[in-house]
């Protein structure tokens, strides 16, 4: 026995309108009596919802059921016609489109089998509500959506009596919609960035941030972001790249990374230009580097100040003649790169230091932006934490996660977080990583409870953070052993040609130099012994000084 199936519909005077004659309203389209008469779900019973308060409605309706009744007996086939009057506070209110449609098919609770609704009528607010109510039916009824349309494969659309229509129904499983919600959450994580990054409370960083991009956008010249770590110089880097890409015309153009910190000697040479086979030890094959990867694109180059001295020179050459050398290479390459690059360092004091080359400096400021903190922008601080909790719902909008819990704050809790988050006890050392890390502990610990953000969740975060930033007390061997180590590294990377003495030495006369910014100064800080005064630098300062400064 075929299981019986039920249909709504709403009756709309657009999309089931009559003409006067029968044959010219038997070439119109309506959608009622198509939904009716379709036989790809043949209807054992129809409930027609229709709004008498509403101009026109009771002769349209009596004009649709007369049809409809008449069709059905030309086919031979019953269809239980039932009318529902039915009431829209507001047909642009979804809670109230969706409990009026609800309370439609609870009345029909005596029906078995499942049901399907008409998606063709009604307002949006209405189709919507059609939608919800598919996705969350009432226990036990399950309910679908279906699209109907003019079979035109058949329809004759000169005929009055070989008029057609065709019924698809939506599939609203989550396998099915996942490529289209892939594409939403793609789309509106670049809004999102992009919205982020252009807008704020404070005019004059307004202004900065619109600059940064157009001119970034507009001209190939290299571009210099400063400012303390975890303001987004990445991510404003990614943002002048897209705007570049697509004013040159090369919307694929690679956008290519790299953080210097860390980062040495022929390690660092061989990442940014590439090095040859036997280069040195390790170079078991040819390897391009990132310089020709960039190759019509951008290279993105985090924490300049790191490079050495043989490394900046080097850039200098492929920035001015667009070729370089790999490592171990007479092999002249080229590549078309634009080059972005950040730094949290002071580089002109670098540069007064001698460990930052001036002609590179130069080259490389054409262009140059200091990017405010947390604490500079009381103002923004409310946008951006709205903005890393809608970050963190739009990534819970996944595959495993079908219905994802929108996490908010309550009033009180989000009140408290803004008034320590702007207030001096916040330190905000790492900034918007800091903010973005705390925000999401208090949104992973409210989603795990399914719980609002709280006070107490968010006196909880406060204290975490006070305890992140509060001084360290470690045992003074300890203290020793990590200067050591910090002082070693840095001593290494600076002047990897020397012993480890003499790089350390090195290391000690360019920070006093830096420090001091006076030669006799410094020969005294690092070569008078007690009761011992120096009237003039030694002879060993004088010529490592002159090795180091030429």
């Amino acid at each position: 026995m075929t299981q019986p199936l039920s249909g709504f519909s709403l009756l709309d005077n657009e999309q089931d309108k009559a003409a006067a004659t029968t044959v010219r309203r038997w070439r119109l389209f309506r959608s009622t009596v198509a939904f009716a008469l379709q036989e790809t779900f043949p209807l054992t019973t129809l409930t027609i919802l229709w709004q008498p308060g509403l101009r026109g409605q009771e002769a349209l309706l009596a004009r649709v059921c007369d049809d409809i009744r008449r069709r059905l007996a030309e086919r031979r086939r019953s269809l239980d016609l039932r009318l529902l009057p039915v009431t829209f506070a507001d047909p642009f209110d979804l809670q109230d489109c969706f409990q009026v449609l609800w309370d439609a098919v609870e009345a029909d609770h005596a029906a078995a089998g499942p049901a399907f609704f008409n998606l063709g009528n009604g307002t949006h607010t209405m189709q919507m509500a059609m939608l919800l109510l598919a996705r969350y039916p009432p226990e036990g009824r399950p309910l679908h959506l279906l699209q109907v349309s003019r079979d035109r494969a058949t329809a004759d659309p000169l005929a009055a009596t070989t008029w057609k229509a065709q019924a698809r129904r939506l599939d609203l499983r989550w396998e099915n919609l996942r490529p289209l919600e892939r594409r939403v959450r793609r789309e509106k994580g670049e809004i999102l960035r992009a919205v982020a990054l252009k807008r704020s409370r404070h005019p004059a960083a307004e202004r900065l941030y619109r600059e940064i991009v157009e001119i970034g956008c507009y001209t190939d010249d290299p571009l210099l972001l400063t400012g303390p770590t975890g303001t987004g110089k990445s991510r404003i880097a990614q943002e002048i790249h897209h705007g570049w890409a697509r004013r040159a015309g090369r919307p694929q153009a690679p956008f290519l990374e790299l953080n210097a910190a860390g980062l040495s000697g022929d390690l660092i040479r061989s990442t940014l230009f590439g090095h040859t086979r036997g280069a040195f030890t390790g170079a078991t094959a040819d390897r391009d580097g990132f310089l020709l990867a960039a190759d019509r694109g951008t290279l993105f180059l985090d924490e300049i100040g790191e490079l050495d001295l043989r490394s900046q020179a080097e850039l200098l050459l492929a920035l001015e003649t667009r070729t370089f050398y790999p490592v171990g290479s007479t092999q002249r390459r080229t590549s078309d790169f634009r080059l972005l690059c950040a730094t949290n360092q002071d580089l002109r004091r670098m540069v007064q230091a001698g460990t930052f080359r001036e002609d590179l400096y130069t080259r490389i400021r054409c262009w140059e932006f200091r990017l405010p903190g947390i604490r500079d922008l009381p103002r923004d601080f409310e946008g951006h934490v709205d903005h890393e909790i809608r970050l963190f719902n739009a990534a819970e909008f996944r595959k495993d996660n079908p219905q994802p819990f929108q996490v908010v704050f309550e009033p009180e809790a989000k009140a408290a977080y803004l008034a320590f988050g702007t207030s001096p006890a916040a330190l905000w050392a790492g900034n918007f990583r800091d903010l973005k890390f705390s925000v999401r502990r208090m949104a992973i610990k409210a989603r795990l409870r399914e719980t609002p953000i709280t006070p107490a969740l968010v006196a909880e975060e406060i204290a975490h953070l006070e305890g992140l930033w509060a001084p360290a007390a470690r045992p003074p061997a300890a203290d020793l052993d990590d200067t050591l180590a910090r002082l070693e590294e840095h001593a290494r990377r600076r002047h990897p040609a020397m012993h480890l003495l003499d790089a350390v030495e090195a290391t000690l006369l360019t920070r006093g130099y830096e420090r001091e910014g006076n030669k006799a100064r410094v020969a005294r800080w690092l070569y008078e012994s007690p009761g011992q005064t120096l009237a003039n630098p030694s002879n060993r300062f004088r010529e490592r000084f002159k090795s180091l400064f030429p």
